[in-house]
Protein backbone atom coordinates (compact mmCIF):
# COMPACT_ATOMS: atom_id res chain seq x y z
CA UNK A 1 0.00 0.00 0.00
CA UNK A 2 3.10 2.44 0.73
CA UNK A 3 4.43 2.18 -2.78
CA UNK A 4 0.64 2.64 -4.27
CA UNK A 5 0.47 5.89 -2.09
CA UNK A 6 4.34 6.84 -3.35
CA UNK A 7 3.75 6.59 -6.56
CA UNK A 8 0.15 8.34 -6.56
CA UNK A 9 1.54 10.63 -4.90
CA UNK A 10 4.77 11.89 -7.34
CA UNK A 11 2.43 11.61 -10.11
CA UNK A 12 0.69 14.46 -8.96
CA UNK A 13 3.93 16.42 -9.42
CA UNK A 14 4.72 15.75 -12.77
CA UNK A 15 5.54 18.61 -14.83
CA UNK A 16 3.87 18.67 -18.63
CA UNK A 17 7.13 18.84 -20.79
CA UNK A 18 5.81 17.89 -24.22
CA UNK A 19 2.97 20.20 -26.23
CA UNK A 20 0.89 17.00 -27.22
CA UNK A 21 -1.86 16.31 -24.45
CA UNK A 22 -5.17 14.55 -24.00
CA UNK A 23 -7.82 13.86 -21.91
CA UNK A 24 -8.05 11.80 -18.52
CA UNK A 25 -11.24 10.21 -20.30
CA UNK A 26 -9.32 9.56 -23.85
CA UNK A 27 -6.67 7.68 -21.36
CA UNK A 28 -9.54 6.03 -19.16
CA UNK A 29 -10.50 4.76 -23.16
CA UNK A 30 -6.79 3.61 -24.11
CA UNK A 31 -6.22 2.04 -20.89
CA UNK A 32 -9.54 0.01 -20.83
CA UNK A 33 -8.22 -1.23 -24.79
CA UNK A 34 -5.03 -1.93 -23.39
CA UNK A 35 -6.15 -4.34 -20.91
CA UNK A 36 -8.38 -6.05 -23.57
CA UNK A 37 -5.54 -6.19 -25.75
CA UNK A 38 -3.49 -7.65 -23.30
CA UNK A 39 -5.95 -10.24 -21.98
CA UNK A 40 -6.80 -11.43 -25.62
CA UNK A 41 -3.08 -12.40 -26.24
CA UNK A 42 -1.24 -12.96 -22.85
CA UNK A 43 -1.31 -16.67 -21.59
CA UNK A 44 -1.97 -15.46 -17.82
CA UNK A 45 -1.94 -11.72 -17.02
CA UNK A 46 -2.88 -12.12 -13.53
CA UNK A 47 -0.65 -15.04 -12.23
CA UNK A 48 1.28 -12.23 -10.13
CA UNK A 49 -1.57 -10.28 -9.29
CA UNK A 50 -4.90 -10.44 -8.51
CA UNK A 51 -7.13 -8.87 -11.49
CA UNK A 52 -9.34 -7.15 -8.78
CA UNK A 53 -6.33 -5.57 -7.17
CA UNK A 54 -5.24 -4.51 -10.52
CA UNK A 55 -8.57 -2.60 -11.73
CA UNK A 56 -8.41 -0.61 -8.46
CA UNK A 57 -4.90 0.32 -8.72
CA UNK A 58 -5.65 1.36 -12.17
CA UNK A 59 -9.07 3.31 -10.91
CA UNK A 60 -6.42 5.27 -8.50
CA UNK A 61 -4.28 6.28 -10.73
CA UNK A 62 -6.17 7.22 -13.12
CA UNK A 63 -8.63 9.70 -9.99
CA UNK A 64 -5.55 11.89 -8.83
CA UNK A 65 -4.60 12.76 -12.65
CA UNK A 66 -5.90 16.44 -13.95
CA UNK A 67 -8.94 16.19 -16.83
CA UNK A 68 -6.18 17.76 -19.41
CA UNK A 69 -3.16 14.99 -19.24
CA UNK A 70 0.26 15.33 -20.83
CA UNK A 71 1.77 12.69 -22.78
CA UNK A 72 4.59 12.31 -19.81
CA UNK A 73 1.33 11.89 -17.51
CA UNK A 74 0.55 8.48 -19.98
CA UNK A 75 3.77 7.31 -19.97
CA UNK A 76 4.56 7.29 -16.31
CA UNK A 77 0.68 6.36 -15.50
CA UNK A 78 0.53 3.35 -17.61
CA UNK A 79 3.88 2.00 -16.85
CA UNK A 80 2.97 2.14 -13.40
CA UNK A 81 -0.13 0.27 -14.31
CA UNK A 82 1.24 -2.58 -16.75
CA UNK A 83 4.39 -3.06 -14.35
CA UNK A 84 1.68 -4.21 -11.86
CA UNK A 85 1.01 -7.65 -13.75
CA UNK A 86 5.20 -8.01 -13.03
CA UNK A 87 5.82 -9.35 -16.33
CA UNK A 88 9.20 -7.92 -17.18
CA UNK A 89 8.14 -7.68 -21.03
CA UNK A 90 4.76 -6.61 -20.68
CA UNK A 91 5.43 -2.10 -20.55
CA UNK A 92 4.71 0.80 -22.32
CA UNK A 93 7.50 2.83 -24.72
CA UNK A 94 8.80 6.86 -24.31
CA UNK A 95 6.13 8.70 -26.72
CA UNK A 96 7.84 9.17 -30.51
CA UNK A 97 7.43 13.14 -29.39
CA UNK A 98 8.91 13.16 -26.04
CA UNK A 99 11.27 10.79 -27.29
CA UNK A 100 12.34 12.96 -29.75
CA UNK A 101 12.33 16.11 -27.02
CA UNK A 102 14.86 13.78 -24.77
CA UNK A 103 17.02 13.02 -28.03
CA UNK A 104 17.58 16.72 -27.69
CA UNK A 105 17.92 17.70 -24.32
CA UNK A 106 20.60 18.28 -21.37
CA UNK A 107 19.96 14.78 -19.62
CA UNK A 108 21.19 13.99 -15.87
CA UNK A 109 25.09 13.74 -16.29
CA UNK A 110 25.20 10.74 -13.65
CA UNK A 111 25.06 7.26 -14.30
CA UNK A 112 23.89 5.62 -10.49
CA UNK A 113 23.24 2.12 -8.86
CA UNK A 114 20.50 2.39 -6.19
CA UNK A 115 21.24 6.02 -6.25
CA UNK A 116 25.27 5.79 -5.75
CA UNK A 117 26.81 7.83 -7.88
CA UNK A 118 28.63 4.79 -10.86
CA UNK A 119 29.70 7.12 -13.24
CA UNK A 120 29.87 11.04 -13.22
CA UNK A 121 29.99 12.47 -16.71
CA UNK A 122 29.57 15.65 -16.23
CA UNK A 123 32.27 18.48 -15.80
CA UNK A 124 32.18 19.45 -12.23
CA UNK A 125 34.02 16.16 -11.16
CA UNK A 126 33.37 17.12 -6.70
CA UNK A 127 30.93 14.37 -6.74
CA UNK A 128 32.70 11.03 -7.02
CA UNK A 129 32.36 7.17 -7.07
CA UNK A 130 30.61 6.17 -4.00
CA UNK A 131 28.34 9.23 -3.24
CA UNK A 132 24.88 8.95 -2.89
CA UNK A 133 21.78 11.40 -3.87
CA UNK A 134 20.10 12.89 -1.66
CA UNK A 135 17.99 15.05 -3.58
CA UNK A 136 17.44 16.70 -7.04
CA UNK A 137 16.21 19.74 -7.56
CA UNK A 138 14.70 19.77 -4.28
CA UNK A 139 13.14 16.38 -4.81
CA UNK A 140 13.61 13.12 -2.29
CA UNK A 141 15.75 11.07 -4.37
CA UNK A 142 15.03 7.91 -2.71
CA UNK A 143 11.24 8.73 -3.88
CA UNK A 144 12.30 9.48 -7.00
CA UNK A 145 13.88 6.03 -7.30
CA UNK A 146 11.13 3.93 -5.90
CA UNK A 147 8.83 5.73 -8.60
CA UNK A 148 11.59 4.14 -11.50
CA UNK A 149 11.37 0.95 -9.67
CA UNK A 150 7.65 1.10 -9.74
CA UNK A 151 7.24 1.46 -13.57
CA UNK A 152 8.93 -1.89 -14.23
CA UNK A 153 7.80 -5.33 -13.79
CA UNK A 154 9.40 -8.55 -12.87
CA UNK A 155 11.99 -9.64 -10.32
CA UNK A 156 13.02 -6.98 -7.54
CA UNK A 157 16.47 -7.42 -9.69
CA UNK A 158 15.51 -6.70 -13.03
CA UNK A 159 13.33 -3.96 -11.78
CA UNK A 160 16.71 -2.78 -10.21
CA UNK A 161 18.78 -2.64 -13.22
CA UNK A 162 15.92 -0.97 -15.68
CA UNK A 163 15.58 1.64 -13.07
CA UNK A 164 19.21 2.48 -13.14
CA UNK A 165 19.62 1.72 -16.60
CA UNK A 166 17.00 4.72 -17.23
CA UNK A 167 17.09 6.62 -14.62
CA UNK A 168 17.80 9.97 -16.29
CA UNK A 169 14.96 9.30 -18.79
CA UNK A 170 12.21 8.73 -15.69
CA UNK A 171 13.54 12.67 -14.35
CA UNK A 172 13.08 14.07 -17.71
CA UNK A 173 9.20 12.89 -17.81
CA UNK A 174 9.15 13.99 -14.49
CA UNK A 175 10.14 17.37 -15.23
CA UNK A 176 13.48 17.43 -13.64
CA UNK A 177 15.42 19.37 -16.03
CA UNK A 178 19.00 20.70 -15.76
CA UNK A 179 20.48 22.63 -14.45
CA UNK A 180 20.35 19.68 -11.75
CA UNK A 181 20.30 21.37 -8.16
CA UNK A 182 21.95 18.06 -6.50
CA UNK A 183 22.03 16.77 -2.32
CA UNK A 184 24.41 14.45 -1.88
CA UNK A 185 26.47 12.75 0.83
CA UNK A 186 30.22 12.40 0.50
CA UNK A 187 31.63 9.06 0.99
CA UNK A 188 35.09 10.33 1.07
CA UNK A 189 34.32 13.62 3.43
CA UNK A 190 31.18 11.96 4.96
CA UNK A 191 29.56 15.35 4.60
CA UNK A 192 26.52 16.03 3.22
CA UNK A 193 26.89 19.19 1.04
CA UNK A 194 24.61 20.73 -2.08
CA UNK A 195 25.99 21.74 -5.57
CA UNK A 196 24.48 22.37 -9.12
CA UNK A 197 25.59 20.92 -12.24
CA UNK A 198 24.51 21.14 -15.82
CA UNK A 199 23.38 18.71 -17.71
CA UNK A 200 24.79 16.53 -20.36
CA UNK A 201 23.53 16.20 -24.47
CA UNK A 202 21.79 13.46 -25.18
CA UNK A 203 23.99 12.61 -27.54
CA UNK A 204 26.92 12.18 -25.00
CA UNK A 205 25.03 10.12 -22.81
CA UNK A 206 24.77 8.09 -25.97
CA UNK A 207 28.50 7.75 -27.00
CA UNK A 208 29.56 7.25 -23.39
CA UNK A 209 27.41 3.97 -23.78
CA UNK A 210 28.99 2.98 -27.61
CA UNK A 211 32.34 3.60 -26.09
CA UNK A 212 31.85 1.31 -23.18
CA UNK A 213 30.06 -1.05 -25.92
CA UNK A 214 32.81 -0.48 -28.42
CA UNK A 215 29.90 -0.54 -30.40
CA UNK A 216 30.27 -4.53 -30.34
CA UNK A 217 27.21 -6.92 -29.05
CA UNK A 218 30.13 -9.55 -28.73
CA UNK A 219 33.69 -9.87 -28.71
CA UNK A 220 36.60 -11.92 -28.09
CA UNK A 221 40.03 -11.65 -26.26
CA UNK A 222 42.86 -12.98 -24.60
CA UNK A 223 42.81 -11.82 -20.80
CA UNK A 224 46.40 -12.16 -18.50
CA UNK A 225 47.39 -15.33 -17.83
CA UNK A 226 46.56 -16.84 -21.26
CA UNK A 227 42.48 -16.97 -20.43
CA UNK A 228 39.87 -16.76 -23.03
CA UNK A 229 37.15 -14.04 -22.53
CA UNK A 230 33.40 -13.62 -24.90
CA UNK A 231 31.69 -10.78 -23.98
CA UNK A 232 28.25 -12.36 -25.39
CA UNK A 233 25.73 -8.80 -24.85
CA UNK A 234 23.44 -9.25 -27.50
CA UNK A 235 21.69 -12.39 -28.77
CA UNK A 236 20.90 -11.11 -32.62
CA UNK A 237 22.58 -11.62 -36.47
CA UNK A 238 23.42 -15.11 -35.77
CA UNK A 239 25.68 -15.35 -39.33
CA UNK A 240 27.73 -12.72 -37.65
CA UNK A 241 27.82 -14.31 -34.04
CA UNK A 242 28.82 -17.41 -36.03
CA UNK A 243 31.63 -15.90 -37.48
CA UNK A 244 33.01 -14.29 -34.01
CA UNK A 245 32.66 -18.02 -32.50
CA UNK A 246 34.44 -19.86 -35.64
CA UNK A 247 37.16 -17.05 -35.35
CA UNK A 248 37.49 -17.61 -31.93
CA UNK A 249 38.07 -20.89 -31.36
CA UNK A 250 39.92 -21.79 -34.08
CA UNK A 251 42.57 -19.32 -32.73
CA UNK A 252 42.10 -21.24 -29.11
CA UNK A 253 42.48 -24.58 -31.60
CA UNK A 254 45.79 -23.44 -32.69
CA UNK A 255 46.98 -21.54 -29.35
CA UNK A 256 45.55 -22.63 -26.64
CA UNK A 257 44.25 -21.24 -23.90
CA UNK A 258 43.88 -22.21 -19.91
CA UNK A 259 40.20 -21.59 -19.62
CA UNK A 260 37.14 -19.68 -20.82
CA UNK A 261 34.98 -16.77 -19.47
CA UNK A 262 31.58 -16.14 -21.10
CA UNK A 263 30.13 -12.65 -19.73
CA UNK A 264 26.13 -13.19 -20.16
CA UNK A 265 26.11 -10.12 -17.58
CA UNK A 266 24.92 -7.36 -20.33
CA UNK A 267 22.57 -10.15 -22.32
CA UNK A 268 19.31 -8.99 -22.47
CA UNK A 269 18.40 -11.48 -24.69
CA UNK A 270 16.96 -12.09 -28.04
CA UNK A 271 17.20 -15.31 -30.64
CA UNK A 272 17.62 -18.40 -28.66
CA UNK A 273 19.50 -19.76 -31.82
CA UNK A 274 22.77 -18.02 -30.59
CA UNK A 275 22.38 -19.68 -27.19
CA UNK A 276 22.48 -23.03 -28.54
CA UNK A 277 25.19 -22.18 -31.43
CA UNK A 278 27.24 -21.28 -27.98
CA UNK A 279 26.72 -23.96 -26.81
CA UNK A 280 27.84 -26.25 -29.61
CA UNK A 281 31.40 -25.05 -29.03
CA UNK A 282 31.56 -25.70 -25.47
CA UNK A 283 30.02 -28.82 -24.90
CA UNK A 284 28.90 -32.39 -26.47
CA UNK A 285 26.07 -32.87 -23.62
CA UNK A 286 22.77 -33.57 -24.53
CA UNK A 287 20.55 -29.91 -23.07
CA UNK A 288 17.22 -28.25 -23.82
CA UNK A 289 17.19 -24.06 -23.58
CA UNK A 290 13.58 -25.02 -22.52
CA UNK A 291 10.84 -27.65 -21.47
CA UNK A 292 8.20 -26.37 -23.74
CA UNK A 293 5.56 -23.79 -23.93
CA UNK A 294 1.96 -22.73 -23.45
CA UNK A 295 0.99 -20.30 -26.36
CA UNK A 296 -2.25 -18.34 -26.19
CA UNK A 297 -3.71 -17.90 -29.75
CA UNK A 298 -5.46 -14.89 -30.79
CA UNK A 299 -6.47 -12.95 -33.57
CA UNK A 300 -4.34 -10.06 -32.49
CA UNK A 301 -1.33 -11.98 -32.83
CA UNK A 302 -2.18 -13.83 -35.88
CA UNK A 303 -2.41 -10.43 -37.96
CA UNK A 304 1.19 -9.58 -36.29
CA UNK A 305 2.26 -12.85 -37.39
CA UNK A 306 1.05 -12.25 -41.12
CA UNK A 307 3.14 -9.25 -40.72
CA UNK A 308 5.76 -10.83 -39.47
CA UNK A 309 5.98 -13.69 -41.64
CA UNK A 310 9.48 -14.16 -42.14
CA UNK A 311 10.45 -14.66 -38.62
CA UNK A 312 8.03 -18.13 -38.37
CA UNK A 313 9.07 -21.64 -39.50
CA UNK A 314 6.11 -22.74 -41.72
CA UNK A 315 5.03 -25.43 -39.61
CA UNK A 316 5.14 -22.84 -36.87
CA UNK A 317 3.06 -20.44 -38.76
CA UNK A 318 0.64 -22.49 -40.42
CA UNK A 319 -0.50 -24.27 -36.68
CA UNK A 320 -0.85 -21.00 -35.06
CA UNK A 321 -3.09 -19.78 -37.90
CA UNK A 322 -5.29 -22.35 -38.10
CA UNK A 323 -5.82 -22.78 -34.07
CA UNK A 324 -9.13 -21.40 -32.76
CA UNK A 325 -8.44 -17.86 -31.06
CA UNK A 326 -8.25 -18.26 -27.24
CA UNK A 327 -7.28 -21.75 -27.30
CA UNK A 328 -3.55 -22.30 -25.98
CA UNK A 329 -1.50 -24.52 -27.76
CA UNK A 330 1.51 -26.73 -25.89
CA UNK A 331 5.20 -27.58 -27.11
CA UNK A 332 7.23 -29.59 -25.58
CA UNK A 333 10.90 -29.73 -26.09
CA UNK A 334 13.48 -32.81 -25.44
CA UNK A 335 16.49 -32.58 -24.63
CA UNK A 336 19.40 -32.99 -27.59
CA UNK A 337 22.92 -33.26 -28.37
CA UNK A 338 24.76 -30.10 -29.79
CA UNK A 339 25.68 -30.04 -33.46
CA UNK A 340 28.84 -31.96 -34.31
CA UNK A 341 31.60 -29.05 -34.12
CA UNK A 342 35.51 -29.52 -34.76
CA UNK A 343 36.33 -26.31 -32.77
CA UNK A 344 34.65 -27.73 -30.12
CA UNK A 345 36.96 -26.57 -26.33
CA UNK A 346 37.37 -28.91 -24.00
CA UNK A 347 38.93 -27.45 -21.40
CA UNK A 348 37.17 -25.51 -18.31
CA UNK A 349 34.37 -23.04 -19.06
CA UNK A 350 32.73 -20.20 -16.57
CA UNK A 351 30.10 -17.97 -17.30
CA UNK A 352 29.36 -14.64 -15.70
CA UNK A 353 25.52 -13.49 -14.76
CA UNK A 354 23.76 -11.14 -13.47
CA UNK A 355 20.56 -8.98 -13.15
CA UNK A 356 21.07 -7.98 -17.07
CA UNK A 357 20.83 -11.49 -18.06
CA UNK A 358 17.47 -11.87 -19.40
CA UNK A 359 14.97 -13.39 -21.42
CA UNK A 360 16.52 -15.81 -24.15
CA UNK A 361 20.09 -15.58 -22.56
CA UNK A 362 18.45 -16.06 -19.06
CA UNK A 363 17.44 -19.99 -21.00
CA UNK A 364 20.87 -19.84 -21.76
CA UNK A 365 21.79 -19.32 -18.13
CA UNK A 366 19.44 -22.10 -16.95
CA UNK A 367 20.58 -24.65 -19.33
CA UNK A 368 24.04 -24.45 -18.51
CA UNK A 369 22.73 -24.90 -14.66
CA UNK A 370 20.43 -27.54 -15.53
CA UNK A 371 22.58 -29.95 -17.39
CA UNK A 372 25.92 -28.77 -15.59
CA UNK A 373 27.69 -27.35 -18.82
CA UNK A 374 29.86 -25.49 -17.07
CA UNK A 375 29.92 -23.33 -14.34
CA UNK A 376 28.18 -20.43 -13.11
CA UNK A 377 29.78 -17.38 -11.54
CA UNK A 378 28.13 -14.03 -10.43
CA UNK A 379 24.61 -12.91 -9.58
CA UNK A 380 21.00 -14.64 -10.00
CA UNK A 381 19.69 -13.49 -13.92
CA UNK A 382 17.09 -10.89 -14.13
CA UNK A 383 14.12 -13.26 -14.68
CA UNK A 384 12.69 -16.62 -13.74
CA UNK A 385 13.31 -19.68 -15.08
CA UNK A 386 9.20 -20.24 -16.20
CA UNK A 387 8.53 -16.58 -17.13
CA UNK A 388 6.62 -15.37 -20.46
CA UNK A 389 7.68 -14.54 -23.85
CA UNK A 390 7.51 -14.20 -27.66
CA UNK A 391 6.52 -10.33 -27.64
CA UNK A 392 3.60 -8.25 -28.95
CA UNK A 393 3.56 -4.83 -29.77
CA UNK A 394 0.57 -3.12 -30.29
CA UNK A 395 -0.18 1.09 -30.22
CA UNK A 396 -3.49 1.62 -28.71
CA UNK A 397 -5.07 5.41 -30.16
CA UNK A 398 -3.06 7.74 -27.74
CA UNK A 399 0.25 6.76 -29.99
CA UNK A 400 2.24 4.88 -26.65
CA UNK A 401 3.76 1.57 -27.92
CA UNK A 402 2.58 -1.33 -25.66
CA UNK A 403 4.38 -4.31 -25.59
CA UNK A 404 3.47 -7.58 -23.80
CA UNK A 405 3.88 -11.38 -24.32
CA UNK A 406 1.56 -14.57 -25.57
CA UNK A 407 3.45 -17.42 -24.34
CA UNK A 408 4.66 -18.98 -20.87
CA UNK A 409 8.14 -20.55 -21.33
CA UNK A 410 8.83 -23.58 -18.99
CA UNK A 411 13.03 -23.70 -17.77
CA UNK A 412 14.85 -26.32 -18.72
CA UNK A 413 14.03 -28.89 -15.95
CA UNK A 414 10.40 -28.63 -16.61
CA UNK A 415 8.85 -27.90 -13.15
CA UNK A 416 6.18 -25.13 -13.95
CA UNK A 417 5.65 -24.07 -10.47
CA UNK A 418 9.26 -22.71 -10.18
CA UNK A 419 9.38 -18.70 -10.02
CA UNK A 420 12.30 -18.53 -9.54
CA UNK A 421 15.39 -17.06 -11.50
CA UNK A 422 18.88 -18.33 -11.95
CA UNK A 423 20.68 -18.78 -9.08
CA UNK A 424 24.59 -19.04 -10.29
CA UNK A 425 26.97 -22.25 -8.92
CA UNK A 426 29.07 -19.30 -7.27
CA UNK A 427 27.33 -16.35 -5.76
CA UNK A 428 29.81 -13.28 -5.84
CA UNK A 429 29.16 -10.25 -3.83
CA UNK A 430 28.81 -7.31 -6.29
CA UNK A 431 31.05 -3.94 -5.53
CA UNK A 432 31.71 -0.90 -6.92
CA UNK A 433 34.98 0.29 -8.59
CA UNK A 434 35.69 -3.91 -8.83
CA UNK A 435 34.53 -6.59 -10.75
CA UNK A 436 34.44 -9.25 -8.28
CA UNK A 437 32.91 -12.26 -10.63
CA UNK A 438 35.53 -11.72 -13.37
CA UNK A 439 38.47 -11.92 -10.49
CA UNK A 440 36.88 -15.22 -9.57
CA UNK A 441 36.24 -16.49 -12.88
CA UNK A 442 39.93 -15.56 -13.45
CA UNK A 443 41.98 -17.82 -9.95
CA UNK A 444 39.56 -20.51 -10.40
CA UNK A 445 40.92 -21.30 -13.85
CA UNK A 446 44.43 -20.28 -12.60
CA UNK A 447 43.61 -22.89 -9.90
CA UNK A 448 42.10 -25.51 -12.33
CA UNK A 449 45.65 -25.61 -14.13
Amino acid sequence: MRTILLSLTLLIHIIPLYAQRMTRADLRKDIETIIQTIESVHYNPYLYTNKQTFLQYRDSLLSILPPDISAEDAYITLNLLTARLDDGHTQVRLPAGVKDSLHNSAVFPFRTTRLYIAENLSRNHRLQKGDSLISINDRNADSLYRLALSCNGGLPSSRQSEADDHFYQYLYALGIQSPFRIRYYSMEQHITDTITVAGIPFSDLRSQAANAWAGKDYYFQRLDKNIAYINFRNMQNIKAFRQLLDSSFSDIRKRPVTGLIVDLRENGGGDSDLGELLLSYITDKSFRLSAGKYWKVSADYKIFMRSNRKDWSKKEYRTYQSARDGSVLEEKYAAHLPAPNPLRYRGPVFVLTGAGTFSSANMLADAIKTYHLATLIGQPTGEATNDFGEVYTFTPRIGLTVTTTTTFDLGANGNSQALMPVNPDILIKEEAGKDNALEYAIHAILQHQ
